[in-house]
This record gives structure tokens, sequence and C-alpha cells, in this order.
């Protein structure tokens, strides 16, 4: 059962989005003990950002590993 499945609609990449209560909070826990880094983050005020400021809550983070990317709103 060595088959080779096609792919039908030419996925080369996947980025799921996660649910979380505090996107700040998620997106440095995955920085600082699974090795992510933060591509970038949106406040509440709807700038982008590529670091995070003390004080702010953020409602979208992307981040990144190697080809893997995940995102937490």
């Amino acid at each position: 059962m060595n088959q080779k499945v096609k792919n039908p609609l030419n996925i080369n990449k996947l980025a799921p989005v996660f649910a979380v209560e505090n996107v700040q909070k998620t997106a440095e826990f995955y920085t600082k003990h699974l090795g992510f880094q933060l591509a970038f983050a949106v406040p509440n005020h709807d700038a982008v950002e590529e670091t995070f400021e003390n004080g702010k809550e953020y409602r979208y983070a992307m981040l990144k590993s190697g080809k893997l990317e995940i995102a937490f709103q």
C-alpha cells in the first residue's frame, strides 16, 4: 500500500488559526518554549506590528518555525 495520493487542490502550505484566550501570552509561550518566531502581530487598533509592546492587547499573531506557520486569534 505505497500509493501516492493526488493533491487535486495543489496545496503547498497550510497555516492553522487557533482561537485562544490571550494572543500575546500564547505567542510568547510558543516562542520561548517551542522555538517559534513572531512574524507579525495585530493589536486591537488594526496596525500590523513586528514585536509585542507591553500594555497592548493583541487580537491576532502569526508565528513561524521553518516552513511551519501557525496563527492565534
